[in-house]
């Protein structure tokens, strides 16, 4: 998993299928928006605050999903 900012107002988090399942939760419930899936990108968010100091108050959260290589 990885964490990247490219200005105040953006970050990149990218992970892989196998990221998710080491935290439990199937590629299929992250697609549906699973309350595990949500939990996990509001625990990126407070990363990134953390790590970042990315302020996630009356934050928009945009995903994009994006397959590179076969599963």
């Amino acid at each position: 998993m990885k964490i990247e900012r490219f200005n105040e107002n953006k970050l990149k988090f990218t992970f892989s299928i196998k990221d998710l399942e080491k935290i439990n939760i199937a590629y299929d419930e992250f697609m549906a928006g699973s309350p595990q899936s949500q939990n996990m990108i509001l625990d990126l968010l407070h990363i990134a605050k953390d790590n970042f100091d990315f302020d996630i108050k009356d934050c928009d959260v945009e995903v994009e999903i994006l397959e590179i290589g076969a599963r």
